[in-house]
């Protein structure tokens, strides 16, 4: 399920770390969140503060998403997309799964029946096999042995390097 390191000879993408391009991001993001806020809530933050309210469990809540998003972003370098989104699935199944004792909810067969299929789609997707090769054109009438052109990729824990 993890990406293999990429055989180009540009580097360039590969040379901006994991921070970086974080910092990028939130260089980005900060001006377009400061407009947002001084548009709606303008006259409250110039009167108490921009952290007006902020307690413990606020700073609590600020650090988990920020930890949050580094994880995310070491999901999208070392794995994958399709990783990512069922890692957010399953994390959300364990969410409702620890909602029951907790808050003493009652699941419905809708979510169990779609927590059974993302769990299995994740066990499918984890134990992919390799790809075979294909061959492009083979079989067709008017085609030669040498006309044939062969596909072949590999994907999975089990490929071999190559």
């Amino acid at each position: 399920m993890l990406k293999r390191p990429a055989k180009s000879s540009v580097h360039s993408a590969e040379a901006a770390s994991l921070w970086l391009r974080n910092m990028q991001l939130g260089a980005f993001a900060l001006p377009l969140a400061a407009l947002t806020a001084l548009t709606h809530d303008g006259e409250q933050v110039r009167a108490y503060g921009l952290l007006h309210g902020f307690n413990g469990v606020v700073w609590l809540v600020v650090l988990l998403n920020g930890c949050g998003g580094l994880l995310v972003a070491a999901t999208m370098k070392y794995a994958d997309n399709i990783v990512k989104c069922f890692a957010a699935a399953i994390a959300i199944i364990c969410g409702m799964v620890l909602s029951v004792p907790i808050f003493h909810l009652q699941l419905e067969p809708s979510f169990l029946a779609g927590a059974a299929l993302t769990v299995s789609a994740t066990v499918l997707y984890a134990r992919k096999p390799a790809l075979s090769c294909l061959t492009l054109g083979g079989g067709r009438p008017g085609r030669t042995r040498e006309d044939e052109l062969p596909l072949c990729g590999s994907s999975g824990p089990s490929a071999s390097a190559s």
